[in-house]
């Protein structure tokens, strides 16, 4: 793990997950995609999901997951390369946004009902 992952992950003791199983991390349909990301890249593809993993001292975060297989010199995958990006931030602007559209489509909805309620 590089020491921005560390940092991302608020990671103070790596120690305590090394040789931990990767998809662990990864919480309900992350740990799902996790591993089936683990078995494109074992066939030498590159993968990407997105998924909710918690880091170190528990904050929930949510990410987008690059997965790049890494080849030995007999042109097999060897080890498996994850770049994680943090898009809580993203994802959370991305649920107000759709909230606020549905509780704006339920006052428009509203209003046209009193209009047409006043108009008849």
């Amino acid at each position: 793990m590089s020491d921005g992952g560390k940092r991302a992950m608020e990671v103070e003791d790596f120690g305590a997950f090394q040789g931990c199983p990767w998809p662990d991390f990864w919480a309900g349909d992350g740990n799902v995609a996790a591993r089936q990301a683990v078995e494109t890249v074992a066939s030498g593809q590159p993968a990407q999901f997105f998924g909710d993993a918690k880091t170190a001292k528990g904050t929930p975060k949510f990410w987008e997951v690059q997965v790049i297989p890494v080849f030995g010199e007999d042109g097999y995958p060897t080890h498996l390369l994850s770049i994680s990006k943090d898009i809580t931030e993203v994802t959370d602007a991305l649920r107000r946004n759709e909230l606020l559209a549905q509780e704006l489509q339920h006052r428009i909805k509203n209003t046209l009902a009193m209009v047409a309620a006043v108009a008849s």
